[in-house]
């Protein structure tokens, strides 16, 4: 296909469905600032008659969550909690630096933004100074609330006592017009904006929104999916996994020292290093696993056996042998999770967003030194036990 046919068929998706929304948005994922929004219209826009109280603008879900939705469902069609099995799905970057980031907001923007409340609200013929005290008094009556949230909560307040008209229009306003920001971002999955969506943003702006690809938005058909994964280079999978397993089995495995414990042996130093190096183990297969991410969602579940079943072998050797020498200790909490998650995603009840968080927790933990003090403390315990 030349580059013409190409961009024509990005800018008229129904031209040629060839072209795929989700491999045409993860060209995008490294530049700042994309977002997805779905709609029934083929154009981005604002619909001022929204019939919810959140404020109106066009709604978004960041490039980066949608793509890891999107990869586990192997499309874009209905990966996301709201609006994604709409007509088109449109992906656009925010050009403005006026925004209302509910993750680094900070007490001096805050201050800013309350003196700008108090002005507008003012002049409204509000006690505005009493009515944000009051509101303030109430906020900190609640414990953990961050100066996003108080914020967020206190537009609401004002408009709430001010206005009888729509608080969406009002509360737009407010944000946009008086505190002079084109769009608000909850990045982070707060659930600020809304309880039910913790993570989108919403923009005010759509001069400040330039869209950059619109697709059809359809589900992705099985011959598509099989395309997909006759791409994948699954050897290289294998030889990724296997320099891991490798390298592990260079030197003695905690299976053999802790063996030998168990049969009598009192060189905790030697096990210890085995520990050490079972925990780095771990590291390794967690950061292979982090990084081929995208790819290890569209393998089916016989590649994805044969590919970690090594792998799962010595974790779950390692699992055992520590259950075998210690009772209790958090280490072998965190081993035993590892273990399951990994079992759950092989046999597809889990998935490989699962494993990324729970691995990357648990190595963690596993790598803090008081844990691995605690380890070696346990394992004196098991070799003084047996004198």
């Amino acid at each position: 296909m030349r580059i013409r046919d190409l961009l024509e068929a990005r800018r008229n998706p129904h031209l040629n469905p060839r072209v795929d929304a989700l491999d045409t948005f993860s060209m995008y994922a490294n530049r700042p600032n994309m977002f997805v929004t779905f709609t029934n219209e083929f154009k981005v826009g604002i619909n001022p008659n929204t019939i919810f109280d959140t404020p109106v603008g066009v709604y978004s879900y960041p490039l980066d969550y949608l793509l890891k939705k999107a990869y586990s469902k192997g499309s874009v069609f209905g990966a996301a909690p709201f609006a994604s099995t709409s007509k088109y799905v449109h992906l656009f970057q925010q050009t403005s630096r006026n925004i209302f980031d509910l993750t680094h907001y900070g007490r001096s923007q805050y201050e800013l933004d309350k003196k700008k409340l108090l002005n507008y609200f003012s002049q409204k013929g509000m006690d505005a100074e009493q009515k944000i005290h009051n509101i303030e008094v109430r906020h900190n009556d609640v414990g953990g609330m961050t100066y996003a949230r108080r914020m967020w909560y206190m537009v609401y307040d004002l408009v709430g006592i001010y206005t009888s008209g729509k608080v969406s229009v009002e509360t737009t306003r407010v944000f946009y017009r008086v505190l002079g920001y084109d769009a608000v971002y909850d990045l982070d999955g707060k659930g600020i904006i809304h309880t039910n969506e913790p993570t989108q943003a919403v923009h005010f702006d759509v001069k400040t929104i330039r869209v950059v690809e619109s697709f059809s938005n359809k589900e992705m058909g099985q011959d598509r999916i099989e395309a997909r994964r006759e791409m994948l280079n699954l050897g290289q999978l294998k030889r990724e996994f296997g320099s891991v397993l490798n390298w592990y089995f260079q030197e003695e495995d905690i299976l053999d020292t802790g063996y030998e414990i168990r049969a009598g042996s009192d060189d905790v130093d030697r096990f210890m290093r085995s520990y050490q190096r079972h925990v780095q183990f771990l590291d390794r297969v967690h950061q292979v696993i982090e990084k081929r991410q995208n790819d290890l969602d569209y393998i089916t579940k016989d590649d994805l056996y044969d590919l970690t079943k090594n792998i799962n072998g010595a974790i779950t050797n390692g699992n055992i042998e520590m259950g075998n020498l210690i009772k209790g200790n958090l280490a072998l909490r965190w081993m035993s999770s590892i273990a399951d998650v990994l079992g759950a995603w092989i046999y597809r009840d889990g998935t490989v967003e699962d494993v990324v968080d729970a691995m990357g927790v648990s190595v963690a933990g596993l790598k803090r030194p008081e844990s691995m003090m605690r380890v070696r403390n346990s394992i004196i315990e098991f070799v003084n036990g047996r004198r």
